[in-house]
């Protein structure tokens, strides 16, 4: 049971930080991918 709690925490923590990268560098993402599809090409 502990460790059962022990990795919803982890994983809420994981989803937290996922949101909250997506939001924040959610440009820096699509400036990244648009010199990777450029750069591809």
């Amino acid at each position: 049971m502990r460790k059962l709690t022990k990795n919803c925490y982890f994983l809420f923590l994981f989803l937290l930080i996922y949101i909250n990268i997506d939001f924040s560098s959610m440009r820096l993402g699509a400036l990244t991918a648009f010199f990777v599809v450029k750069n591809a090409y």
